[in-house]
């Protein structure tokens, strides 16, 4: 029983023994810590800080390397006797090469080169002075204020003169013999559209009707936009705006050019630097992607070309200037007449929007077709001769050819049709495809590329208002000019995520690569193109005079046929006259202001004006200038020849009645020889002296 009793109260009175138990401790605990000395008393915690500021200072302040530092042992380099050690003998039989392993790729081999870009070439420029449709919110120009010019006498229709026994021009003789018209003077412009017209794109060789085509029949004389060379403006919006723009008249004065990339050229050099190589993407990466160009000027009036140093060199255009200017200053744009085939997106500028007057001189190029490469193909295939029965020839001409095919963004092969993967231009029985994509290795990226594309340029005078032009160009003097274009970089491309793989890549590209890749890290700056070398200078060109003039028909050409020495020759009996029309610009009222004149051999095209007759360029009212214009020029009328009926006609056939080519040897305001062709200039002629409105 005593012990149950026990059991029951150790059971019942458990945690009062615990609770004694942690109350004993805790004052054995407060027992002993009483007994512990106060630590303050013992440390002082200011000496203490003090202490470890000065251990810091000694620390970072004060030089312990010459305590800490043992003794460096010096070393001896005995070179003789380690270049006596090289002279040894290696045997070569412990590094004789093994057999070739022919399973292994050859772009395995092949190290990605940086393609080689040819210079551009065929650099033509032409000076242009005449009227631009500028935006303006008001559409006030100066030459709106002026009255409309009053009716003209309208001359009576003359029957052409019978000629009896014309001589019969030999087969490739000039007006004036051999020698005239294959240099820069030239029958007529260069290259103006040789059937005499055809508005910028109105369509080529086509006059206005005769008759009175020409003018409305509103009270205002006006011309027809039809019988003009040059843009008919129109309202347009302001960039990233719905506010109207509306064109305004004012004063153009350009040096504007075109160059020819060689596109063809450029095609096979990204075929031999990269096609063979690994990670070979045409699509991608691998084809020449134009991005920018630079035209530089130099002043070759006082020095020849030969005589310039880097420092003549100039910097006038590139593409985002012009681009800037066509945003803020262009009101349109004039028609474009070059084929899309030979178009480069921010290298073939826009025609700005001149007015009236002719742009195909500086807005086309001789090595620049101006049929697209399906017509030219087409035409070749057709001058082919004939071997084929009609079921192969059906099947050759339905085939399309393979022009245009281009394995670009955005572009299709031939009419736009997508070959086999998706993409333009696969295709094929060599074609092997690697998870779903054409093997393109030793492939070019475009197959029957255009030989050239088009680079268009423009050197503007005081276009520009947000900045002062430093050199602008200037009338008298002579320039030339050369040009560069630049593409993306294939081997360190805009994208980092396309760049190629650094193993890939030749010694020559991989340390040119690595160097573009470090400063990129260090300026946060991706240089990624690359720029062909500098072309060619131009041939020096000039801006054109404040006078100009051009040829009309030649006339009142009287004599007879004699036979001299077996030869017949005409004798006159009075001498040939043309009329011509003279003008000289007038900056304010931007245009030129214009009248006849008669000529004949020694005429110096010099006149006074009175109340001359100026071509509102926007509206093509005509208007008459209030004041007296004296029109100085010192060109001269040296010889002319025309106005002879061509043979092979009845003599009695007056009323269709056909002469022979009008032509006037002169020389300019600058002394240069010049022959005018009446055919060549007779549209600008036809307008500018209001021939269809005087019936002539």
């Amino acid at each position: 029983m005593d012990t149950e009793k026990a059991k029951e109260f150790i059971i019942h009175n458990f945690e009062k023994a615990i609770v004694g138990v942690v109350v004993l401790m805790a004052l054995v605990l407060i027992f002993l810590g009483s007994r512990k000395p106060v630590i303050t008393s013992t440390y002082d915690p200011d000496a203490e800080k003090s202490k470890a500021t000065n251990v810091r200072r000694r620390i970072t302040e004060v030089d312990n390397r010459a305590s800490i530092m043992s003794e460096r042992r010096e070393t001896v380099f005995d070179i003789k006797q380690q270049t006596a050690g090289f002279k040894n003998s290696i045997a070569s039989k412990d590094y004789a090469m093994g057999t070739l392993d022919s399973t292994i790729n050859v772009s395995n081999k092949v190290r990605r080169e940086d393609p080689a870009l040819a210079k551009p070439v065929g650099i033509m420029a032409h000076g242009f002075l005449g009227s631009m449709a500028l935006a303006s919110p008001t559409g006030m120009y100066e030459i709106k204020n002026l009255e409309a010019a009053g009716e003209l006498e309208k001359e009576e229709k003359r029957r052409p003169r019978r000629r009896t026994k014309p001589k019969a021009p030999e087969p490739g003789e000039g007006a004036f013999g051999e020698g005239y018209g294959e240099d820069g003077g030239g029958f007529g412009e260069i290259f103006g559209d040789s059937s005499g017209g055809g508005g910028e794109g109105e369509g080529e060789g086509m006059f206005p009707p005769m008759g009175g085509g020409n003018f409305s029949n509103n009270p205002v004389r006006r011309l027809a936009s039809e019988a003009t060379n040059g843009f008919t403006p129109a309202e347009t919006n302001a960039p990233n705006s719905t506010r109207k723009q509306i064109p305004a008249a004012f004063p153009a004065m350009f040096i504007g050019g075109t160059a020819a990339i060689p596109h063809a050229d450029l095609i096979n050099a990204y075929q031999k630097a990269l096609s063979y190589a690994a990670d070979y993407q045409p699509i991608r990466r691998d084809r020449p992607v134009y991005l920018a160009y630079e035209v530089q000027r130099a002043d070759v009036t006082n020095k020849s070309v030969d005589q310039l140093t880097d420092k003549d060199w100039i910097l006038r255009d590139t593409n985002t200037q012009t681009i800037k200017l066509a945003a803020n200053y262009w009101c349109g744009f004039a028609p474009e007449v070059v084929p899309p085939d030979y178009w480069v997106n921010g290298v073939t500028m826009w025609i700005p929007p001149v007015l009236v007057d002719p742009y195909k001189s500086f807005a086309i190029n001789p090595l620049i077709p101006l049929k697209t490469q399906r017509e030219l193909e087409m035409e070749a295939l057709a001058e082919q001769p004939v071997e084929e029965t009609d079921v192969e020839q059906e099947i050759i001409i339905g085939g399309g050819g393979t022009s245009g095919v281009n394995y670009g963004e955005g572009m299709m092969g031939g009419e736009g049709e997508m070959g086999m993967g998706g993409e333009a231009g696969f295709g094929g029985d060599d074609m092997r495809y690697q998870g779903g994509v054409a093997s393109m290795q030793g492939l070019p990226a475009e197959e029957d590329p255009v030989q050239h594309k088009l680079l268009r340029f423009y050197d503007f005078r005081g276009l520009d208002q947000s900045k002062p032009d430093k050199a602008p160009i200037q009338m008298g003097r002579k320039y030339v000019y050369r040009i560069r274009y630049a593409v993306e970089d294939p081997n360190f491309p805009r994208e980092r995520i396309a760049e190629p793989k650094s193993k890939h890549l030749a010694t020559a590209a991989f340390n040119r690569v690595s160097a573009l890749r470090a400063k990129s890290e260090q300026s946060n700056n991706r240089e990624f193109t690359l720029w062909s070398p500098w072309s060619d200078p131009s041939a020096p060109v000039s801006l054109p005079g404040l006078e100009q003039s051009f040829a009309g028909p030649v006339e009142k050409v009287s004599g007879r046929w004699i036979d001299k020495d077996e030869t017949e020759v005409f004798l006159e009996s009075t001498p040939p006259s043309a009329e011509m029309v003279i003008g000289k610009f007038q900056f304010p009222l931007a245009n030129f202001a214009n009248t006849r004149m008669d000529v004949t051999r020694g005429s110096v095209l010099t006149a006074k004006a009175e109340k001359p007759e100026i071509i509102d360029p926007i509206t093509l009212e005509v208007k008459a200038i209030d004041n007296e214009v004296v029109i100085d020029s010192s060109a001269t009328v040296i010889d002319l020849k025309g106005g002879l009926k061509m043979p092979l006609q009845e003599d009695n056939d007056d009323e269709d009645l056909i002469t022979e080519p009008d032509f006037i040897l002169m020389t300019d305001s600058n002394g240069n020889l010049k022959v005018r062709d009446a055919i060549e200039e007779q549209r600008i002629y036809r307008y500018r002296s209001f021939a269809t409105e005087r019936n002539k």
